[in-house]
């Protein structure tokens, strides 16, 4: 999302573009008419300055409204107020997101037996966790949904309950948890 449509979106204001080719020349049309009508204006006043050019800007807007404005086809003003939550300086002020350098959840959500006996609800919570899945297993299972193969997959692998071996994991993680999480493993290996 553009920083543009942030703003809009913040505001509640719905982005309606010009998608038929009428439309775009249209803008286009008004937008050349605006620029060769105006800077010849300037020339013919012989304004050359920011000072005198916003001094000559007013009368020029009311002159080409005049000239060539229409009524609209719906005369109702759909602008709304702007509501009291609403800041314009935070909206339209430079906002940027950011990735964090690191990551909240730990990636391995493997939970080892030492840190359910450091704090013992977590025990509890893995076993309703671990009943309430099963019970979704159940489901899944009887389910006409799920092919031969996919509830194979899934009785294997509701067969293979408890914690992962410890071989399976790298060399250092085991001296870390044989020596605990403080020990300088360099000088005991």
């Amino acid at each position: 999302m553009t920083r543009f449509g942030r703003a809009q979106a913040a505001l509640n204001i719905d982005i309606i573009c010009a998608n038929t080719p009428q439309a775009t020349g249209r803008v286009e049309r008004m937008n050349k008419t605006l620029q060769d009508r105006l800077v010849k204006e300037l020339r013919l006043r012989g304004v050359s300055g920011m000072p005198d050019g916003n001094a000559l800007l007013p009368t020029f807007m009311a002159d080409h409204n005049r000239r060539f404005g229409r009524s609209p086809q719906d005369p109702h003003d759909a602008h709304r107020p702007l509501s009291g939550d609403e800041d314009l300086d935070h909206i339209f002020a430079w906002q940027e997101g950011r990735l964090l350098p690191y990551s909240i959840f730990d990636k391995n959500p493997i939970v080892s037996l030492g840190a359910i006996v450091e704090n013992k609800r977590l025990g509890a919570v893995l076993a309703a966790i671990q009943a309430s899945q099963a019970v979704r297993d159940q489901k899944r299972l009887a389910s006409k949904k799920l092919s031969l193969r996919e509830k194979e997959r899934l009785r294997c692998a509701r067969a293979k309950p408890g914690p992962p071996d410890v071989e399976a994991r790298p060399a250092a993680h085991n001296r870390t948890f044989l020596l605990g999480p403080n020990a300088d493993i360099s000088t005991r290996v």
